[in-house]
């Protein structure tokens, strides 16, 4: 005969341990919940996010600050070696992430010839005798440079190469800080990136037309330029090199989209991410200005025409621009006043933007639990 009570007994041992299931299986669903938000939390795909990677982020952010505040005219060369840096990295990543495409935009193109400009012109600076840093260099009179294209047109092509830097610098890449909300996150290489293609360039802008004449050895600095800082190009012949560079890039680009990014980067099926899929494709439920008026890929009518409006459209953005930085390089006080509230202007919004992404991603975690407990009331709900 069993002991009194045993029955109650097993009945509360079987209780608990259903009990203690039912807690573990809801713990781990919220562990899984919370380790999906962790990841967007961390912004650190391929590479893994750790305190070096975070240490380096927020110390390139202050490095940044610094520079610009205490050494402006030297901005162009911190700009230049981060470029070398950074977009290996980013090229590497992007490949396996599949992201590699985004890199066929102007922003990314520009910004190529632009950091290897400048490094090519570092390398020259350091090897010759300008004295931009306040010391004399060494290698000799000419540059490899010089003495291969001769010195007269080395100086006309630097000068050109100075407009071009800032009137995409000043114009274009600078206004898509806030045309594409990029944002200030220093942890993430992704947000960093697209903050020294197109902010990055537009501070560099800056020194090189504003600063270099205030450097040791103001001379030397500014002919690194030319005669940019004397400012007395009309529009047309400020915007050619930038013209120019832009027409190639979109005739290139134009065939691209025609003949291979429809078909195998507009459907949201295909493996790879672009920003033609970005804009006239978004993930369904979504839209953007440009679908709003073009339509989605596969809407009905010719795609091919409604990839090369969106073209046409993207050109007369970037034509008014370039003509808004005009404005700066013609009609600014002598030290860059108004680009430089411009300039501060952007780095704000990247600040503010940064500040709504860490405050919508902390809040997220409470958020998911929050979604959980709500679901889970839905369905007892139903179950009565």
């Amino acid at each position: 005969m069993a002991p009194k009570g045993s029955g109650s007994n097993e009945s509360k041992g079987i209780t608990s341990e259903t009990a203690h299931s039912v807690r573990m299986e809801t713990l781990q669903e919220v562990l899984v919940a919370v380790s999906k938000q962790e990841r967007k939390f961390k912004a650190s795909r391929v590479l893994k996010f750790n305190k070096y990677k975070y240490f380096f982020g927020i110390a390139k952010s202050y490095l940044m600050v610094f520079l610009f505040a205490a050494y402006p005219h030297l901005y162009w060369c911190f700009h230049a070696i981060g470029m070398c840096i950074m977009i290996p990295i980013q090229v590497w990543r992007w490949t396996r992430t599949k992201d590699i495409f985004y890199m066929v935009e102007f922003c990314w193109i520009t910004s190529f010839l632009i950091g290897s400009y400048l490094t090519l012109l570092l390398s020259h600076s350091i090897l010759t005798d300008f004295n931009f840093l306040g010391a004399t260099g060494f290698g000799g009179e000419h540059s490899l440079i010089e003495r291969m294209v001769g010195v007269h047109n080395f100086e006309i092509f630097r000068e050109k190469m100075g407009l071009l830097i800032f009137a995409c610098g000043a114009g274009p890449l600078g206004f898509a800080v806030v045309s594409l909300g990029n944002s200030l996150v220093p942890h993430s290489i992704d947000h960093s990136m697209s903050l020294m293609i197109h902010f990055h360039n537009l501070i560099t802008a800056y020194s090189i037309m504003f600063k270099l004449k205030d450097a040791p050895g103001a001379d030397s600095a500014t002919n690194l330029f030319g005669d940019l800082h004397h400012r007395d190009k009309n529009f047309v012949e400020y915007v050619t090199p930038a013209l120019v560079w832009y027409a190639a890039w979109w005739i290139i680009d134009t065939i691209f989209l025609q003949v291979y990014a429809i078909k195998h980067l507009g459907p949201l099926t295909s493996p790879y991410t672009s920003i033609l899929r970005d804009q006239l494709n978004p993930p369904p439920g979504r839209s953007t200005p440009f679908t709003k008026v073009l339509g989605r890929l596969g809407s009905g009518g010719s795609d091919r025409v409604r990839v090369f409006l969106y073209s046409l459209l993207y050109n007369i953005g970037m034509f008014i621009t370039f003509y808004l930085s005009y404005l700066f390089y013609k009609y600014d006080t002598q030290d860059g006043h108004y680009l430089l509230c411009y300039l501060l202007f952007v780095f704000f919004i990247a600040i503010k933007n940064g500040a709504q992404w860490y405050s919508r991603n902390m809040s997220r975690f409470s958020k998911l639990v929050e979604d959980m407990i709500k679901a889970e009331e839905q369905a007892t709900e139903k179950s009565k």
